[in-house]
């Protein structure tokens, strides 16, 4: 019997062409969008420059995709539609890849091009999104129909486009890492327009038909109506798979990074992974496998993360994108079974019609509010916790529609009840949050800075704020106290009256400086940190607003700016100098010089003591090769490098003198600096070579950070080593023409009398910032033997010391919550060399040499603490304790009963007093302490052994009679053996937890 069979092309080359096309086409688009990510995130560190451009690309290819459908449907000649969006493409693609490809030559001319790229993002994005949607869905619509050799091309399409824009994001990294190989982006635009020529298929084909013999079977199989639910199943499906991929990119960036080659491998091995599923469809044919198959997602996904959130600290970034790529098999072998059951089930136009729905209009609008919505672990989790259930539900209403064995039947309904349970019991047994946290947090240690009184004359408290897992800043008393002093510098060369200043802030969101506010006419801010870097958070607001920060990324400001501005600072915090390369280069410093006045002033501020010394010696090497003269001072961490082309450079004037005394009268900044010269005393250099580094123009892909950079330690360099190398490099500035005889001579008398004050005070402050606080104290006495005779220098080191007394405290009661003993004990050595009867210094240093085992000199600190304060019980206490720990168990017995008649009641102290009495033989006496021991703590399981023990010796007594043995300790019956010292957890807590210690 012959029957006729339809088609819709006949012209099997042109299927090749199409592929070919479509895979380069992709290619390209993939290659020019990661370029752009990465190209702004090297601009713009803290944009959401991935998530943004990801959010404008869909929406363009959405619109592209209704606006291509609506303009093809009505041509009649489809083929000049397609070459005009084809040479709209090329002319997108080669506007961006040769602009790139240009910047070689001429870095600084791309740069200041693409100055406002957070703007022409809006424009460039969704347009190249627009064309590439306008080309899918024509791509798509041919790709979907049948052609004369019985072969539909659709799922080979699918498989060939998400493998080109792997490809070219993959590319786009290589290129980033190894610059040489960027004309390998050329070769995809020729094959594109190539194919693009011999392309000539029509959007609306004519139907075609063949008669062939033994097609009865197949030919019912077509005529065979097809239920709806299938097609609700397969929207479905593809949106399941959508969300659930972003969930596990959510997941994965939150543990790996959010920097481009994690985020590269991720997307390398989710696309193999998706078509190795595609391979496995061709394997296993089951009409009904994209149903079933998506039971499949909520286990694999809770299993991904669990494993991710339990062992990420264990497995590197190439194993994590391995494991989180697993569901992606899965995803590829429902995608694939999903495409071919809707060939073979419909026509050419039903079957582009759901595939267009699946593929473009309904994933693309739920992709774009998942990238746009942030998310907390509480609507993270409900989300999941919906699409779990659906995922059980309807697959299970589908089964029991159709005629199925009760086995499968059964084993569905078996499956389906302890499936959510399942979710439930490892979400609460690993301990998975279900809080307002944000699912991903860019920031950590920020919530400590709320913590932080700015105000105060000295801070005791310190922080370290982590962004995206890189160290952006440090606070603590002395990095806040050289933050101020590092912005002196620009107060000594403005002029108050009439000086503009920009200042560049990278501190603006951990510590608002109070310095610019003061005597500033014309102040611009910039605080470029968005609010998502960290997470949202506040400061909270403390003392007088002196002005205002204009939140803007730094290149936006500077975009505004020409020729406006006498000084410009340029202050970068530490994730800066890892992260934001582009601020350190040559390129930066033109555009600079361009917003400054002729003769205005740059001044750049790095943390010397996190950065890589070959990085400092590039960012400076940058700033003497374009101004004329060069300055640096250098405040304990932080180098301020400033550069200017004024023509005498930064000599010393009468005003620049006169303004600087006077500003150190301000009662907020008095203490930062003893005198006017003391503050020049930090300047280390002036007028240095500039070819100390051969500084070529680079490409910006040299400069990009590809994934977190490892954190920087404290370290010593030139700049650490020139901090006490001399006082005097300011006098050679010194402008003999425009300052007077008396303020030259005064100058040159200061510093020669305060000579080796200044050196002793910046010696200390490096002692402090490398923590040797007992050298600091050493050092500050000097200096206090030396202010016997200076009112100015005794006030100013008596405020420091003062501080120092109380601050130390602090950071040795943190390290021993750290259980680091030793540090506690240099510290409360250098309270006592400070105050030899600090009260608290003596009585911890006495519980510490305990937990030391220095019994010796435990026992001297507590009875020098016990003569400074004879009312505190807690001090006879642990003198008791350490006797008894000794053996001597009378002596012991009195200290705690001072303890007890000073009205110190505790468990503890009841045990230890029934310890001594039955060491001694005194059952009864320590019957009775025991007893009131347990009414104080009934749940110590320590006192109730302690209690049955005695009863039983108390009951031999009687019987037989008893003669006492002397016990060493209460732990010989806790653990059996001997301890040299009797500390229970509850003695080691009292010492831990005396809280009036923290307050006196």
């Amino acid at each position: 019997m012959n029957l006729t069979r339809e088609f819709s092309y006949s012209n099997i080359s042109q299927r090749r062409f199409v592929l070919l096309n479509a895979f380069f086409s992709f290619l390209t688009g993939g290659f020019v969008l990661s370029d752009l990510i990465l190209r702004g995130k090297y601009l713009y560190p803290y944009a959401q420059m991935g998530s943004n451009t990801i959010l404008l690309l869909m929406a363009g290819i959405l619109a592209g995709n209704i606006v291509g459908h609506l303009l093809f449907s009505r041509l009649k000649q489809s083929r000049y539609g397609y070459l005009i969006i084809e040479i709209l493409f090329l002319l997108a693609a080669s506007a961006c890849i040769g602009q790139e490809f240009a910047s070689v030559e001429a870095l600084s001319l791309p740069v200041l091009a693409t100055l406002q790229y957070p703007h022409s993002i809006l424009i460039m994005v969704p347009f190249l999104g627009l064309v590439l949607g306008m080309k899918s869905v024509y791509f798509l619509k041919i790709s979907s129909g049948d052609y004369i050799d019985e072969k539909n091309p659709v799922v080979f399409f699918i498989a060939l486009s998400i493998t080109g824009i792997t490809a070219g994001i993959i590319l786009s990294g290589i290129i980033a890492t190894f610059y040489t190989w960027y004309p390998v982006i050329f070769v995809a635009l020729p094959v594109v327009i190539v194919t693009m020529i011999y392309i000539n298929l029509p959007y609306n084909p004519v139907p075609m038909y063949t008669r062939e013999p033994g097609r009865e079977h197949e030919e019912q199989e077509e005529k065979t109506p097809h239920s709806r639910d299938d097609i609700f199943f397969t929207y479905l499906n593809f949106s399941y798979i959508a969300i659930y991929s972003i969930f596990l990119y959510y997941s994965f960036i939150k543990y790996y990074g959010f920097f481009p080659l994690p985020v590269m491998l991720l997307i390398s091995a989710m696309t193999a992974a998706t078509l190795i599923g595609f391979g496995l469809n061709r394997l296993l044919k089951n009409a009904f496998w994209h149903v079933y198959s998506e039971m499949l997602y909520p286990l694999l996904f809770i299993a991904v993360f669990i494993i991710l959130s339990q062992y990420n600290n264990v497995l590197n970034m190439a194993v994590g994108a391995l494991i989180v790529a697993v569901p992606a098999v899965i995803f590829g072998f429902s995608l694939a079974n999903n495409i071919s059951h809707i060939s073979q089930k419909h026509d050419h136009k039903t079957r582009f019609s759901i595939l267009n729905f699946s593929l473009f209009i309904i994933p693309i609008p739920i992709m774009i509010a998942l990238f746009w919505y942030v998310f907390t672990y509480r609507w993270f989790f409900i989300i999941f916790y919906v699409m779990a259930l659906l995922n059980v539900l309807f697959p299970g209403l589908y089964l029991f529609q159709h005629k199925k064995g009760a086995i499968k039947k059964g084993s569905y309904f078996v499956f389906s009840l302890i499936f959510i349970p399942l979710l439930i019991t490892l979400h609460i047994n690993f301990k998975i949050p279900l809080s307002n946290d944000l699912f991903i947090q860019y920031s950590t240690g920020y919530n400590t800075l709320t913590r932080i009184n700015y105000n105060a004359e000295f801070i005791s408290r310190s922080s370290q704020v982590r962004l995206q897992d890189v160290l952006a800043c440090e606070i603590q008393n002395i990095s806040v106290r050289n933050l101020k002093r590092a912005l002196f510098p620009m107060k000594l060369y403005a002029m108050p009256e009439n000086s503009s200043i920009l200042f560049l802030d990278g501190y603006q969101k951990f510590f608002k400086n109070p310095v610019p506010g003061v005597n500033t006419e014309e102040l611009y801010c910039t605080d470029y940190i968005s609010d998502r870097n960290i997470d949202y958070q506040r400061l909270a607001v403390t003392g007088k607003d002196l002005y205002i920060s204009n939140r803007e990324y730094v290149l936006e400001t500077l975009s505004r700016m020409a020729g406006n501005y006498e000084i410009i600072v340029d202050m970068p915090n530490i994730f800066d100098q890892q992260v934001n390369r582009f601020r350190f280069n040559p390129s930066y410093t033109d555009i600079i010089r361009d917003i400054l006045t002729p003769d205005g002033i740059f001044m750049q501020v790095y943390d010397v003591a996190r950065c890589d010394p070959g990085f400092l010696e590039t960012a400076t090497s940058s700033v003497r090769q374009k101004f004329a003269h060069t300055v640096a001072f250098l405040f304990g961490n932080y180098l301020v490098y400033a550069g200017t082309d004024r023509p005498k450079g930064f000599f010393l004037e009468e005003g620049h003198i006169n303004s600087m005394r006077q500003f150190l009268t301000n009662q907020e900044f008095s203490d930062l600096f003893l005198d006017t010269e003391h503050f020049l005393s930090h300047m280390i250099e002036t007028d240095s070579p500039a070819n100390t580094v051969d500084l070529e123009p680079v490409h910006p892909a040299e400069y990009m950070v590809l994934k977190a950079p490892h954190n920087v330690p404290l370290n010593d360099n030139k700049y650490m080593d020139s901090l006490t190398s001399g006082n005097d490099w300011f006098m050679n500035l010194v402008d003999n023409e425009h300052m007077n005889f008396r303020n030259r001579i005064s100058l040159a008398q200061n510093l020669s009398r305060n000579n080796k004050i200044y050196t002793l005070l910046k010696l200390s402050e490096a002692a402090e910032l490398n923590e040797n606080y007992e050298e600091e104290t050493e050092l500050l006495f000097k200096l206090r033997r030396i202010a016997d005779y200076r009112y100015d220098l005794r006030q100013y080191i008596d405020r420091i010391l003062s501080f120092k007394e109380y601050h130390y405290r602090q950071i040795a009661r943190n390290y021993e919550k750290e259980k680091q003993w030793e540090k506690a004990v240099h510290l409360y050595n250098a309270i006592l060399t400070i105050n030899p009867d600090n009260f608290q210094a003596n009585y911890r240093l006495g519980t510490l040499n305990i937990t030391l085992q220095n019994m010796d000199l435990a026992y001297q600190y507590l009875t020098h603490a016990m003569k400074l304060d004879n009312k505190n019980p807690r001090v006879p206490y642990q003198i008791g304790i350490l006797l008894l720990s000794q053996g001597k168990f009378r002596e012991s017995l009195e200290y705690l009963s001072i303890a007890s008649n000073l009205q110190f009641k505790s468990a503890s102290l009841y045990l230890y007093t029934g310890l001594c009495h039955e060491s001694l033989g005194n059952l009864q006496e320590s019957k009775k302490y025991y007893e009131m021991a347990l009414k104080l703590d009934p749940n110590d399981g320590t006192i109730t052994s302690s209690l049955e023990r005695i009863n039983k010796k108390i009951e031999t007594e009687k019987t037989h009679g008893y003669i006492p043995a002397i016990r060493k300790n209460q732990n010989e019956d806790e653990l059996g053996e001997s301890i040299p010292i009797p500390i229970n957890k509850s003695a080691f807590e009292i010492r831990l937890s005396d809280d009036e210690a923290s307050d006196e």
